[in-house]
């Protein structure tokens, strides 16, 4: 999937917002099935994680891109960024969904990627782990011991990454480092929290287009 043809703005195109919602969430799909610990799971805890993790997967690679192409906004595919609306939207819909991703992404995420300038194998690992932190899924026993060992390994990866990346790094800074990338994950999850929230109420009236059975399924039935 491209990211940047050219950086532009997506605003005021009722289809498109809708368009690039659904593309980026396919994308997202297309990565999770290729985590091998979700096939350990069974049929019913597999699709309850990924339901509940989807807008989690989507934030991460939505942030992540925006921080490596620099873009102002919140960068979706091809080239398309959201910007933050300066005036209040009356019914709760895109603007203010926009101002509140803006800020929010910018302010406690992307600033710490900025000031470590995370790499791209770093990335990767982080938004495996973001993943496999599954706060308030509701899984069976077997599930849920399948998602913390898999979170366990991939924090244990990114050290290790790091000790690779980083050999002039003493012992103390690879953890703090670590430490300082784990700590966006809350984050991470509680914008992928507002944008169910937003994203549900945009799909239940049909603000921007958003009526479907992949917003529903996402952000209406859980």
């Amino acid at each position: 999937m491209s990211w940047v043809d050219e950086l532009r703005i997506c605003a005021g195109d009722v289809p498109l917002f809708c368009q690039l919602y659904c593309r980026i969430t396919v994308h997202a799909l297309d990565w999770v099935v290729s985590l091998d610990e979700i096939w350990l799971m069974s049929d019913r805890d597999r699709v309850r994680l990924i339901a509940s993790q989807a807008p989690t997967i989507v934030i991460s690679t939505l942030v992540y891109n925006t921080y490596k192409y620099k873009a102002l906004g919140v960068l979706f595919c091809h080239g398309f960024q959201l910007f933050r609306s300066e005036s209040k939207s009356r019914d709760g819909g895109s603007g203010d969904y926009t101002s509140v991703m803006v800020d929010f992404a910018h302010q406690k995420i992307i600033s710490v990627f900025k000031e470590v300038c995370i790499t791209e194998g770093e990335y990767a690992i982080l938004k495996c782990a973001t993943f496999f932190t599954a706060v308030g899924v509701s899984l069976s026993d077997d599930a849920a011991e399948i998602a913390r060992n898999a979170r366990r390994r991939y924090e244990y990866l990114l050290l290790k990454l790091i000790e690779d990346e980083k050999p002039n790094f003493s012992p103390t800074a690879r953890v703090l480092r670590a430490s300082k990338l784990l700590s966006v994950v809350p984050s991470i999850i509680r914008l992928g929290i507002i944008d169910t929230q937003y994203l549900g109420q945009m799909a239940s009236f049909n603000m921007e287009g958003m009526k479907g059975r992949l917003s529903y399924d996402f952000h209406l039935s859980s």
